[in-house]
């Protein structure tokens, strides 16, 4: 049976494709079954886009879904259901945390609740043998079966490494993952969502070697120049990292970015990842006020931790990029206009900067929602970082757009210190 995930490009078409698809895919071809991808280019309708999906005669066709890609990725499905019987399986944040809404869209059967491999192949063991279950495969939610059993999770040493067919990787530039999850309750990610639905095995980190045997079949495929490493915060675990890091930089030694969040890097460990190889560092800043960080994000850190981790990066010489947002419930346009100050102050050399969006399955989409913030459509208006999605009481939408601006303006700033362009869009 031939899952065909369709990987739905929003804004630019060189992005890495679902990270999801490689996992479900890589795991599925173990079982016996094929794998493929196809992406749907920004400009590209629906309808074309469904007929180039069945062309390749697919017997099932996934769709990784966060907010941004739903609203084109309904109507991919309906015009592919306009024409067609294939069953369609959406997976990934957004069917994980919104299942109801996602199965009510014309088009999609199936939603996969949580991690995708084994729910994906008991469906595709189902289809295979004639069969079109309405219900009763944990993980899958349906119509008829909405609230599905768990399946038991796996460790992450029995999953296969990622099909990077996949991935639509280019340049040897490859995405690693070490672990799933992190063990932070931020009120505005779904990371703490994802470890109450599955359980203790959701967080728990590849040993050293597993991580290492998957650099060197990279390596041996001639596809390795430069790794992404995709955890969520890969400065955890302080043993782990002095295990992997020596081993990293005598055996391979190439340049890789991570994810850190301040209070889990200091000086000690940059230095640590400046020898491994580490180039850049993308540090999550998230608010310049104290009281936001604390009441509104449940992510407590004093600024002099921040002031540290990023001083402590830029000491090791490695590249700083620090992410931050703005535009949150019961924030002010001061303490927005904090966080760009603090930012700057940090001396970062670029910034991703993001108008609040709620992503449902988070505490501040169930805030915003007990509080009347979120428009009716709210699931039809994918994020953007330039139109946010609240209209929010004490912050117009004027004081947010002022707000980007200053924040588009320090990136030029930035960029012409780097000496290149900087690219627009709050990213």
């Amino acid at each position: 049976m031939r899952l065909l995930f369709l990987d739905i490009a929003t804004e630019s078409d060189w992005a890495a494709a679902s990270l999801g698809a490689a996992a479900v895919g890589a795991y599925v071809r173990e079982r016996g079954h094929e794998a493929s991808l196809l992406r749907v280019p920004v400009d590209q309708a629906p309808s074309e886009a469904a007929r180039a999906a069945l062309a390749l005669n697919p017997g099932c066709i996934g769709l990784s879904l966060a907010c941004r890609q739903w609203p084109r990725a309904k109507a991919v499905a309906a015009a592919l259901r306009e024409v067609s019987r294939v069953p369609v399986l959406a997976g990934g944040l957004l069917p994980t945390f919104a299942p109801a809404e996602v199965l009510g869209a014309v088009g999609v059967d199936y939603a996969c609740i949580g991690q995708g491999e084994v729910p994906a192949a008991a469906l595709l063991d189902a289809l295979a043998r004639g069969e079109r279950p309405a219900a009763g495969i944990p993980g899958l939610a349906t119509l008829q079966d909405p609230w599905p059993g768990r399946p038991a999770d796996l460790d992450p040493v029995e999953l296969p490494f990622w099909a990077r067919d996949l991935c639509a990787e280019q340049n040897g530039v490859v995405h690693l993952g070490t672990r799933r999850g992190c063990p932070f309750s931020c009120a505005y990610c779904a990371a703490g969502a994802l470890s109450a639905l599955h359980g203790p095995a959701w967080g728990r980190r590849r040993p050293p070697g597993h991580v290492l045997a998957e650099l060197r079949s990279l390596a041996r495929a001639g596809d390795l120049n430069y790794v992404l490493f995709v955890d969520d915060t890969f400065t955890l675990d302080r043993d782990w990292l002095a295990a992997f890091l020596p081993a990293y930089a005598a055996e391979f030694g190439l340049g890789f970015s991570v994810h850190s969040r301040p209070d889990t890097i200091d000086q000690a460990l940059a230095a640590a990842l400046a020898r491994a190889g580490c180039r850049h560092v993308v540090l999550g800043l998230e608010s310049g006020s104290e009281r936001v960080r604390r009441d509104i994000m449940r992510r407590p850190m004093a600024e002099a931790v921040i002031r540290r981790a990023a001083a402590a990066v830029r000491g090791a010489g490695l590249t700083l990029t620090l992410n931050a947002m703005y535009g949150l419930p019961g924030e002010t346009p001061a303490e927005a206009a904090a966080t760009l100050a603090l930012a700057e102050a940090l001396e970062p050399h670029d910034v991703g900067h993001f108008a609040f969006h709620p992503f449902p399955g988070t505490a501040l989409f169930e805030a915003c929602r007990e509080r009347g913030l979120l428009p009716p459509d709210w699931l039809d208006r994918p994020a953007d970082n330039v139109a946010p999605l609240l209209d929010l009481p004490g912050f117009p939408p004027a004081e947010m757009a002022r707000i980007h601006a200053a924040w588009e303006a320090l990136r030029a700033r930035l960029a012409e210190r780097r000496g290149c362009a900087a690219a627009g869009g709050g990213v």
